[in-house]
């Protein structure tokens, strides 16, 4: 699966950016193992089924933010990535702590340009 997502930290309003539909995060330790404990994304709780190293994110065509709680086997001094589950595995946030297991990421999902209703040029466009 190609990755979709592009980590923009230097965009303090969007600071991961990606079309919008489903994708697949995971959190990986670099220090102790990690989980998600907590997430939530425009206002629908990703984690029904309790903990797991995996979510997936319904992305909006717009500015959203994602909520996350992590659980850390190594307590305050454990360390990971916030990963994008796809070929290469996209980095979104290498610096998870667990001196600081609450983060929030602004989201900003573009639509697709045949999900807005246009067409590629040449592709059904009769001008």
């Amino acid at each position: 699966m190609a990755c979709n997502l592009q980590s923009t930290p230097e965009d303090p309003g969007c600071e991961i950016k990606g079309p919008a539909g489903d994708a697949k995060m995971k959190v990986v330790g670099t220090f102790g193992s990690i989980m998600f404990m907590a997430a939530e994304y425009n206002g629908t709780d990703l984690l029904t089924g309790g903990v797991s190293d995996t979510i997936t994110v319904p992305i909006v065509a717009d500015k959203k933010n994602l909520h996350v709680v992590f659980g850390f086997s190594a307590g305050n001094n454990g360390r990971g990535n916030l990963m994008e589950v796809c070929t290469g595995g996209n980095v979104l946030d290498d610096d998870l702590r667990g001196d600081n297991p609450q983060k929030t990421y602004r989201i900003c999902g573009k639509a697709s340009a045949t999900a807005a209703g246009k067409t590629a040029p040449g592709k059904g466009d009769a001008s």
